[in-house]
């Protein structure tokens, strides 16, 4: 069986070749392929060739953000491909991510591959254990994501809404309720919520 993490590894070395990673990864990517493409039933508009698009990309963004102390690549490469069905298939709030369609039982049915092969979902789910150091890591770098979307997004009041809203939402103050509704309407403006829109809950 070929390693991916060995294949990894001579990727971030720059001895080795994408290519020759997503051969290694592509099972996989194509096993959760197929369970998001019947678990959604075509309600998120992506079919498996979408998916597989978006499970290449996911692979270069994970061999770039792995760290090979942490664990083995494709437990990384399992938690950066969710991420990416998620965000392609349009659920992204915190309601979308905790919808039953996610852990419905239609999960974990056997599926077959494009091989005819019957996969098991044992086979595909990795082990929650191994994966709580990188989703802790993800979590993190969500976190700050959206801590810097927040200031960009004030960064565009003026400075006095800007410290109404830090007074009001940051420290439980009371404010005026005339500058905190000028404010929420600034931060209405579809040019601000496009930015604002991936960490709303």
């Amino acid at each position: 069986m070929v390693d991916s993490s060995e294949i990894a590894k001579a990727v971030q070395a720059g001895e080795s070749g994408t290519l020759e990673l997503w051969i290694a990864v592509r099972r996989l990517a194509l096993k959760f392929a197929i369970r998001w493409e019947r678990a959604l039933d075509g309600q998120s508009g992506m079919e498996r060739d979408d998916f597989m698009q978006v499970a290449f990309i996911a692979m270069l963004d994970a061999v770039k953000s792995w760290d090979s102390q942490a664990g083995s690549f494709s437990t990384w490469f399992v938690i950066i491909l969710k991420g990416a069905f998620t965000e392609a298939a349009g659920l992204r709030t915190a309601r979308e991510r905790n919808d039953p369609l996610r852990s419905a039982q239609s999960l974990d049915a056997p599926v077959t591959d494009e091989n005819g092969e019957e996969v098991e979902g044992s086979d595909i789910v990795p082990d929650p254990a191994a994966e709580r150091p990188f989703e802790d890591v993800a979590e993190l770098d969500f976190t700050e994501k959206r801590r810097k979307a927040v200031e960009a997004a004030l960064a565009s009041l003026p400075e006095h809404l800007q410290e109404t809203i830090r007074a009001k939402y940051y420290r439980g103050e009371k404010a005026n309720n005339k500058d905190v509704n000028a404010a929420l309407r600034a931060l209405r403006h579809p040019l601000i919520t496009n930015g604002l829109r991936p960490y709303l809950n």
